[in-house]
């Protein structure tokens, strides 16, 4: 009974490792209305546990963001709620080495309709040279 329950166990985690979400986004940063764009690839690790990483841009001064998050999600249906905390760099086109550290933490939810949804994204990023939030929408298609 136990080597039953160990194979199903694993069984279950190992095939949450495979399914994929990327996001294509649009939004706005909320202190200044400026607009940005990016792509957000998270993969399903366990079954309430996600791995995203995230990169977007600034429109008006091209400023590059990179981050690094774990979801903390719950699938009810077509809907998923998750929130999440992360770690991240930014900086200007051109010297990588140029790039500041920034943490960012916020929710969001995810719809959807098959293997395409629409997701919706609140975030709060900080620094220690800049302190904003950012809401976004795009179009998620799940592999």
């Amino acid at each position: 009974m136990r080597k039953v329950i160990l194979f199903l166990g694993i069984f279950f985690l190992v095939y949450k490792i495979y399914p994929i979400d990327i996001t294509g986004f649009g939004g706005i940063k909320t202190d200044s209305w400026e607009k940005l764009y990016g792509v957000a690839v998270a993969w399903d690790f366990f079954p309430f546990i996600q791995l995203e990483l995230e990169g977007f841009r600034l429109k008006s001064n091209s400023q590059n963001h990179i981050s690094a998050n774990p979801l903390l999600s719950i699938d009810l249906s077509s809907i998923t709620p998750y929130i999440t905390v992360g770690y991240g760099f930014s900086g200007e086109r051109g010297d990588i080495s140029e790039y500041k550290g920034f943490k960012n933490y916020g929710a969001g939810i995810k719809l959807f309709m098959g293997m395409i949804g629409i997701r919706i994204d609140y975030r709060v990023i900080k620094s220690s040279s800049f302190n904003w939030k950012r809401i976004y929408g795009g179009l998620d298609i799940s592999i």
